[in-house]
């Protein structure tokens, strides 16, 4: 299918120099061509991207051992702690280093009660690098695992990647970002989120041609390698991308293991979500325009510069929408036609085109995709790019800001505010549209007075089509981002833990360290707010009873004969405590969901 519809297009984008330039506006017609021409480039590097996906579970190691790196700068407690103790609590764990550029007592106190060693330094120079380097003298481990504050690792994290650096020239093997909190402002269903694409389907597929690299967490990185170097890089804030090619340009190889080994947090709203874009961006669109660039570099395969350029010209999509609904707002105002000729074969043409098109990319997509995301994203991060983009002339280093943890909601206004640029796009097709079909059912009966760029009635609808089909996928992207809500500041993990409430069997039916909602058959004998609870879970194979106490908040009935109970939990002891974390951001977190589907 994508091969046909390659085919398809460039018949259809010759079709389009041949028969209808002529007596179109000049200005219009190279407007729509070098849009839909953009098209065709980037569904053929989409194409190349995902033509085959080099699959590998890694190679299973229990024999292993690595040390385990921890960067943290101002993340809380409730995001830091289960990190730490996660990490701790991996199988072959040497020593895990915390490494906190926020100097804060309560984290060094934290270490020394989970084992981790503390380190910090006087200053934040070259932020995350920087505190990578101040650290990496310390460390002596072969291996070592990279992981951010929020990611909390599998308890198998290192045994399944560190198999395979029996090969002694790979340098780095990184594996996929997962997300527990399904509210996030990235999150499109309960399985997919926006980076599922790139993780499940992109890097795999790049991976078969060494076009994978370290994505800043969740890698693990032989420590010969990054000295090699000279520690991570800190010109650019993509260190992770910047460091990853200059190992390669040493002649060390790079694997992609396409297995969940870590949990982490997405952008929790619409703010954060872009403000990490933006970083990502500017750091890569400065690595890729770099005299180190896989695309205009030197050292390079062309498929390496294939894969690296479709990266690259992904940040031009959003330029790419605007010339489009430029091109509809010409006809819609002004009648001013991106066409000389335009007959129903053509537009036949165009249709089949653009649903094979469509069909395809959902294919290559794996299901990791839906339909219209692609469009959506290109809106919704329109601005971020084009800024980057803007700056790129100025090579002005940006500065490394973290993306924030904390759960929080924003206002429709504050939404509304980041949305401008899709919102103005709505707003502006709308009026187009309306005022054409003014003119073009109810024409002003001035004398003298006509309107420029009379359309026939053919025109008039397949110009209200594609401007419907634009709008449509405008106005799901401000409902999906204007009703977004989060209605707690903890995710709550899915759970089916047997315990007893108040002396009543019960079943846990989600948690978290701070929080819970159980149900029972029966009604607990017991009126007061605050209950008994006895939790019985499994933690590394082991069966275990933990005991805390529940502060009822609500009580409900969803059935007739099933009593619902919720409420904030405290547990009688500090391993009673850390064991439900463990329970919560490792087993729950992890369960079912470790290994990807080896069919995408």
């Amino acid at each position: 299918m994508a091969l046909l519809t390659l085919a398809l297009t460039t018949a259809y984008l010759s079709v389009r120099l041949m028969f209808t330039l002529e007596g179109a506006n000049p200005f219009a017609f190279w407007l729509l061509f070098s849009a839909e021409l953009f098209t065709l480039i980037t569904f053929a590097l989409y194409t190349f991207d995902t033509w085959r996906l080099e699959i590998s579970g890694g190679i299973e190691d229990p024999s292993a051992c690595a040390d385990i790196v921890i960067a943290t700068y101002n993340e809380p407690i409730e995001v830091l702690e289960p990190t730490v103790l996660g990490a701790t609590r991996v199988q072959g764990v040497g020593t895990v280093w915390v490494l906190d550029d926020g100097r804060r007592d309560w984290v060094e106190e934290l270490c020394t009660r989970l084992g981790a060693r503390y380190v910090t330094r006087p200053d934040n120079r070259h932020a995350k690098a920087g505190n990578i380097n101040h650290a990496l003298p310390l460390m002596t481990a072969n291996l070592l695992l990279f992981l951010d504050a929020d990611h909390v690792p599998q308890r198998n994290a290192i045994s399944a990647m560190s198999g395979l650096f029996s090969d002694p020239r790979l340098a780095i093997v990184q594996s996929p970002h997962e997300f527990r909190n399904r509210d996030s402002a990235q999150q499109r269903s309960v399985d997919t989120h926006e980076q599922s694409l790139f993780f499940e389907v992109l890097l795999p597929g790049r991976a078969r041609n060494q076009a994978a690299f370290w994505c800043g967490s969740a890698a693990m990185i032989r420590r010969e390698a990054l000295v090699a170097v000279g520690g991570v890089a800190t010109e650019t804030v993509s260190e992770d991308l910047h460091t990853t090619l200059r190992i390669q340009a040493l002649g060390y190889s790079v694997a992609y293991v396409n297995r969940r080994l870590i949990s982490g947090l997405g952008p929790n709203n619409l703010g954060d979500y872009l403000l990490q874009r933006d970083r990502w961006a500017r750091g890569t669109l400065a690595v890729l325009t770099s005299r180190e660039s896989p695309v205009f570099g030197r050292g390079w395969s062309p498929s390496q510069r294939l894969h690296y350029l479709n990266s690259f010209l992904h940040y031009f999509l959003g330029i790419q929408r605007m010339a489009f609904v430029t091109a509809l707002l010409l006809v819609l105002v002004a009648g001013i036609l991106p066409v000389g000729t335009f007959p129903l074969w053509i537009l036949a043409l165009a249709l089949t085109n653009i649903a094979m098109m469509t069909i395809a990319s959902l294919g290559l997509g794996r299901g990791r995709t839906g339909l219209g995301d692609g469009v959506g994203n290109s809106w919704l991060t329109a601005e971020v790019f084009i800024r980057a983009l803007a700056n790129l002339p100025l090579r002005r280093q940006s500065a490394f800001r973290v993306t924030p943890k904390a759960a929080s909601d924003l206002s429709i206004g504050h939404r509304l505010n980041l949305l401008r640029v899709p919102v103005a796009a709505t707003a502006v097709l709308l009026i187009g549209w309306g005022f054409r079909t003014y003119l073009q059912f109810a024409p002003p009966s001035w004398p003298q007075w006509t309107w420029p760029g009379e359309l026939n009635i053919t025109l008039y609808w397949i110009i209200s089509a594609f401007t419907a089909l634009e709008v449509s996928t405008l106005i799901y992207l401000l409902w999906r981002e204007g009703s977004r809500h989060q209605a707690r500041a903890g995710w709550r993990f899915d759970a089916h833990a047997p315990g007893m409430l108040a002396g009543t069997p019960a079943v846990v039916v989600d948690l978290h360290e701070q929080g819970l909602r159980c149900r029972t058959a029966a009604p607990i004998p017991s009126d007061d707010e605050v209950v008994p609870l006895t939790l019985t879970v499994e933690i590394a194979g082991v069966t275990r009873d933990v005991h805390g106490v529940v502060t009822v908040r609500r009580m409900s009935r969803p059935t007739h004969d099933t009593w619902e109970y919720a409420g904030s939990v405290e547990w009688l002891s500090e391993r009673d405590r850390l064991d439900i974390i463990d329970y919560c951001y490792v087993e729950l977190a992890g369960k079912g969901r470790q290994r990807v589907d080896h069919g995408l």
